[in-house]
């Protein structure tokens, strides 16, 4: 660490000695502190916006029925920083900065666990943090293991059947997965007359989801027909095996059925055989799928911080599903009707 800090050093280094002496360490420091920043020495801290001076006189208290001050410090640990994880944040972010709301948690410290598991793991196990929010399930199981804080103060988002994940009854977050129950609720009521869903799934990393779709399915009068794939390449041929057992084919989240082009290959060749693809976000819609649930990531977010909110006001925990809504593509349903 020392030997790239004095690479910076060098970098910025000015070639005339004797000259210019306070350019030289002003670009130094610049240089240092850049270099410190991205390899995590110095975290992001975000501040919430400004408020007027009779805002600033209350923001030791809150008012609205709450039993005492809510802590204001906090941190927010994200598991990398691919852009689902930063739009929930910036859903975090802008509820946290809303001056008639959330004005009290004004100082918080974000990390980047991939960047810097140490250090974010450090501010985990701090004493002086009075909240903590993860985002993703490797800042969620970093926090489970080494935080001190009660769960009421922990918000865990961005994470797929969280129960699952960490050992902890009466977690408080957001799922990531909508529930069966109500995924077969949205899907009876669009695509009338369905009788029978594929699924599609990888049985080490899915099979107890899939049973949670069965046993939902039966209040629906729609058959969940288990379609368990190892490897990508056997995707097409088991679709096209099961054409004249399925209505409709759900895509869920899984690791063997994820590739973007064997997803687009799949939802195309669901179409011709007459088969509704269904998926779980924008880009199913972007690739002709009669419907999708989408997940509207900013939505966590702002959902979160208002549940993070009440769990610090009354000392208790709520684990939700996620705010969601639908798309539907009519050319695409016309079609598989036609088929």
């Amino acid at each position: 660490m020392e030997n790239n800090i004095f690479k910076a050093a060098r970098a910025v280094r000015v070639r005339k000695k004797g000259k210019n002496t306070s350019k030289t360490l002003c670009l130094l420091s610049i240089g240092i502190i850049i270099l410190s920043i991205s390899i995590g020495l110095i975290p992001i801290t975000y501040k919430a916006a400004a408020q007027s001076d009779e805002s600033n006189a209350s923001t030791a208290k809150i008012s609205d029925n709450s039993n005492g001050p809510i802590s204001k410090k906090g941190v927010i640990i994200l598991s990398s920083g691919i852009l689902p994880y930063k739009e929930t944040l910036e859903g975090i972010q802008g509820v946290f900065s809303n001056k008639g709301l959330l004005t009290l948690f004004s100082n918080l410290t974000i990390y980047d666990y991939h960047s810097n598991p140490r250090l974010a793991e450090h501010m985990i196990m701090s004493k002086e943090n009075e909240f903590i929010v993860t985002i993703g399930p490797e800042a969620a199981i970093a926090a489970s293991k080494l935080s001190h804080l009660p769960l009421y103060r922990r918000l865990y988002l961005m994470v797929l059947d969280l129960p699952a994940l960490i050992d902890e009854k009466g977690a408080c977050g957001i799922d990531l997965r909508i529930p069966p129950k109500i995924q077969l609720k949205e899907i009876s009521s669009r695509l009338k007359g369905i009788k029978s869903i594929g699924v599609m799934f990888n049985h080490k990393e899915n099979h107890e989801i899939i049973k949670r779709f069965q046993e939902a399915s039966s209040q629906y009068n729609i058959n969940i027909r288990p379609i368990p794939v190892s490897r990508p390449r056997d995707c097409p041929e088991l679709l096209r095996k099961n054409k004249d057992k399925i209505d409709a084919v759900l895509f869920i989240p899984d690791s063997v059925v994820s590739k973007e082009t064997l997803l687009q290959y799949l939802i195309k060749e669901a179409i011709l055989l007459g088969i509704s693809p269904i998926g779980y976000n924008k880009f199913f819609m972007d690739s002709g799928a009669v419907m999708s649930f989408i997940i509207n990531y900013q939505e966590i977010g702002r959902v979160g911080a208002q549940l993070l909110k009440k769990g610090m006001q009354y000392k208790r925990c709520e684990f939700i599903p996620p705010p969601y809504h639908i798309e539907w593509n009519k050319k695409a349903w016309d079609i598989v009707r036609q088929r």
